[in-house]
């Protein structure tokens, strides 16, 4: 089920909810995310009158009116938003996926909201909702959500998820802390912002949310303390029973609506597709999938289901484990293996250097495209990768 959405539903009503073709699910069709008629479905069609309750609440004198008519907002109906939600309620009804385009104005997050609250509160179906921003993410979950609770009357509970980069790692920045500080930052004048950090994390009622701080962090120092997938040790971590992150996913295991973005949305359906032996995926199990902002879907999907480099990411890991320029980093250590190590990390950044200046190179060939697409291998050198091979060698 997709929503493509305009920037909010408060302006004027106009043009028309497009509801776009319907396709029957099979009982078979129950990969990750799909609207298949598991069971908790089935209890959907038996509910009679759920279609009716939906248009209900968004007609004169319904719930929606008296709720705005006694709160700050004034009420207007809007025959787009009560199509738009009735559709999104028969789909449900007939295990349907469906296509919506709305303009601005209609008001599609209460029109898709409301089916999943009455998803969430009478019959226990757990829904997803994934968007491309996160102003859209606070907007559903600190404003939008409350309020259709309190018209509604109905109890759920719903969680805010966000990818694990989001979160402080409470290893990372014990060991920033620690006797190796100066040799891993990047900055002495980062010391001081550390020490706000660390102030921050210690906190509890912290949530090591990097929105949740009241103060700017430099970016260098934020990546040298933010949760990584790869340096995770999981249960097996000291710091596992108060890690941030994962306190944060067990709200979400007890959510009825979860809002995601489309970001940690693929990256969990990758991991579904790919049965990641260590995790069946980051996000709980759910039966509706609701993708709002659904315009930057393809893209997305491109990104997060394939696979991404760039000359600033791979310059700035390698720099956190040896800069040569400034002769800071993990490896900063004594010993032969770590010597070794670090010439490995020096040979993979003129590698990489040398890597980004052939692309550069073809694309100013291509200087009236926006983008190269290359159908075939062999049209990118390959060093890049055999250096960055060598360097793994040396750090096993």
């Amino acid at each position: 089920m997709t929503a493509d959405s305009g920037n909010n539903y408060s302006s004027p009503p106009h043009g028309q909810a497009d509801s776009g073709k319907r396709e029957e699910l099979s009982e078979a069709n129950s990969g990750a995310g799909s609207l298949s008629l598991a069971p908790e479905l089935r209890r959907v069609r038996a509910e009679k009158d759920f279609v009716n309750w939906v248009e209900k609440f968004f007609l004169p004198g319904g719930e929606l009116s008296r709720a705005v008519i006694t709160g700050v907002r004034a009420y207007e109906f809007r025959p787009q938003q009560l199509e738009m939600s009735r559709a999104v309620a028969e789909s449900l009804v007939k295990g349907e996926n469906l296509c919506v385009e709305a303009p601005t104005g209609v008001g599609k997050s209460f029109a898709y909201l409301l089916p999943l609250i009455r998803l969430a509160g009478t019959l226990k179906v757990r829904s997803l909702v994934s968007t491309e921003t996160i102003n859209l993410q606070e907007q559903l979950f600190e404003k939008d959500l409350p309020f259709l609770a309190a018209a509604t009357g109905i109890k759920f509970k719903s969680a805010l998820a966000k990818g694990r980069s989001n979160y402080i790692c409470r290893r990372r920045l014990s060991l920033l802390s620690g006797e190796e500080r100066d040799k891993i930052l990047p900055d002495e004048l980062l010391a001081r912002e550390l020490k706000k950090l660390e102030l921050y994390a210690s906190d509890k009622e912290c949530a090591g949310e990097r929105d949740g701080m009241d103060f700017r962090l430099d970016e260098s120092l934020w990546g040298l303390v933010c949760g990584e997938s790869l340096n995770c040790a999981g249960p097996k971590c000291q710091y596992y029973s108060s890690c941030f992150y994962f306190r944060a996913r067990k709200e979400w295991e007890n959510a009825d609506i979860i809002i995601a973005n489309h970001a940690l949305f693929f990256t969990d359906l990758r991991m579904k597709l790919e049965g990641d032996a260590t995790e069946s995926g980051l996000l709980p199990d759910y039966r509706v999938a609701v993708i709002d902002e659904a315009h930057t879907l393809e893209n997305n999907a491109a990104e997060h289901l394939g696979l991404h480099i760039s000359h600033a990411g791979l310059r700035g890991s390698l720099n956190r484990l040896y800069n040569p320029s400034n002769a800071r980093g993990l490896l900063l250590l004594e010993g032969d293996d770590y010597l070794e190590a670090r010439k490995a990390v020096k040979k993979a950044h003129e590698a990489v250097e040398s890597f980004f200046n052939e692309v550069k190179l073809l694309y100013s060939e291509h200087s009236d495209s926006e983008y190269l697409r290359f159908r075939s291998p062999g049209k990118l050198p390959e060093f890049l990768g055999e250096e960055l091979f060598r360097l793994y060698e040396k750090l096993r």
